[in-house]
C-alpha cells in the first residue's frame, strides 16, 4: 500500500522551463490539469475524506489484513489496566449458565436444531453494568460498541473498563466506538482479527471500507459465522452504525431457519440482554425475537437489531482452543 505522500512526491520534482511566452503558460496549465485529475480520481476512490485522527486505525486494520500500513498503530497499551474491580464483582452466572436457564431446549414453532456453533464462555458487559464501582460509567445510549469490545475481550480473559479502553485511544466524553476501534485494540494486543461488511456497500471513517471483506449474501454470512465459532469460539461484534451487539452463537434448523444468540448491550440487565433472533435462512428476514422491549430494561432495541439492516462485523480470532465438554450445551 503506497502512502499518499509517496504517490504525489514524484510531481514535486517537475520543473517548468524559464522560456518566455506561452510555452510556460501551457506547461503550467498542463501540470495543473494533471493535479486536478489525480485529485478527482482519488476523491472518487474514497467514500469519505480522510480523518487525520484515524491514521492509527488505518494502520491497525492494514496489519489485520496483512497489508502494509502507512504508519504504525499508536494505541497506548500501557493505559489498558486490568479491570480488578470487575473481577471482584463476578458474583453472577456466566453467559453459558444463563443460557441454560433462559433458553433450555428452545425451538421456534417446533423447528428442531440440526447444526450448532457458539462462543466459549465469556462475560456479558451491558449498559451501566458497572456504574456502582470505581471504574463504572453510565453509558446507556452511547456505549454499546465499547461494551461489545469488552465482551469480546473477556473471552480472552482480558477485562478492561470502558474508561481504560477509551483512555488507551485518547477518547473522552460520550465517544462512540465501532468495529474498526475493536480491530485496532485487538491488533495492538497481539490478537488477530478480521473486519467484514454484510448488506452494506461502505464502511465508515472509523471502520474503513478498504479494510473490510464484503459478504455477498446472507448464506455467506452464516457460513462465515459457523466457521468462526467452530474454529475460534469467540464472540462476534455486529454494528449497523446505530446499534451494536455481540453474537454468541448460531443454529440452523430442519426448516432452514437460522437462529442467532444475541448479547444486546443496550439492556440494563444480563437476563434482558441475552435473546434469540430467528431469521429466514434464505433471505435473512427476521421471523421472531425472544427479546422483550417493555421500557423497563434499557433501550427498546430487541426489535431493531437484525442483519439485513446492514452490518459491520468484527471477528476476533485466536489459536484453536477446544470447548470444554461440559459447556457444549448451546
Amino acid at each position: 500500500m503506497q502512502s499518499l505522500g509517496g504517490g504525489f512526491g514524484r510531481w514535486q520534482n517537475l520543473s517548468i522551463s524559464s522560456q518566455p511566452g506561452y510555452s510556460n503558460l501551457i506547461k503550467i496549465i498542463a501540470v495543473s490539469a494533471i493535479f486536478l485529475a489525480i485529485g478527482l480520481v482519488f476523491r472518487a476512490y474514497r467514500s469519505k475524506p480522510a480523518d487525520p485522527k484515524n491514521t492509527q486505525l488505518l494502520a491497525a486494520t492494514c496489519r489485520t489484513l496483512n497489508k502494509s500500513p502507512t504508519t504504525t498503530s499508536t494505541v497506548n497499551v500501557e493505559n489498558l489496566h486490568f479491570y480488578n474491580d470487575w473481577v471482584s464483582l463476578k458474583k453472577h452466572l456466566t453467559v453459558h449458565d444463563l443460557h441454560r436457564q433462559i433458553f433450555k431446549n428452545y425451538e421456534y414453532k417446533g423447528d428442531k436444531t440440526i447444526k450448532v456453533a457458539f462462543s466459549r464462555d465469556t462475560e456479558f458487559f451491558h449498559a451501566n453494568c458497572d456504574e456502582s464501582n470505581s471504574q463504572g460509567i453510565e453509558d446507556l445510549g452511547w456505549g454499546c460498541a465499547w461494551r461489545c469490545i469488552q465482551t469480546c475481550l473477556a473471552a480472552f480473559t482480558r477485562y478492561y473498563s470502558i474508561k481504560s479502553l477509551m483512555h488507551s485511544m485518547n477518547k473522552t466524553g460520550n465517544h462512540w466506538a465501532e468495529p474498526g476501534y475493536a480491530a485496532q485494540i485487538f491488533t495492538s494486543l497481539g490478537i488477530s482479527n478480521k473486519l467484514y461488511l454484510y448488506n452494506k456497500k461502505e464502511g465508515t471513517d472509523k471502520t474503513p471500507t478498504a479494510f473490510c471483506t464484503h459478504l455477498a449474501s446472507f448464506s455467506n454470512l452464516c457460513e462465515t459465522l459457523f466457521e468462526h465459532f467452530e474454529k475460534f469460539h469467540t464472540p462476534v461484534m455486529a454494528d449497523d452504525v446505530t446499534f451494536a451487539c455481540s453474537i454468541l452463537g448460531i443454529k440452523s434448523t430442519e426448516k432452514g431457519n437460522i437462529i442467532l444468540w444475541i448479547a444486546d448491550p443496550h439492556k440494563t440487565s444480563r437476563e434482558a440482554g441475552l435473546y434469540y433472533l430467528v431469521l429466514d435462512g434464505k433471505t435473512g428476514d427476521k421471523l421472531h425475537c425472544t427479546g422483550v422491549d417493555d421500557g423497563s430494561n434499557g433501550l427498546s432495541t430487541a426489535q431493531k437489531i437484525f442483519p439485513n439492516k446492514g452490518w459491520m462485523l468484527f471477528f476476533p480470532q485466536s489459536q484453536i482452543i477446544p470447548l470444554p465438554e461440559n459447556k457444549a450445551t448451546f
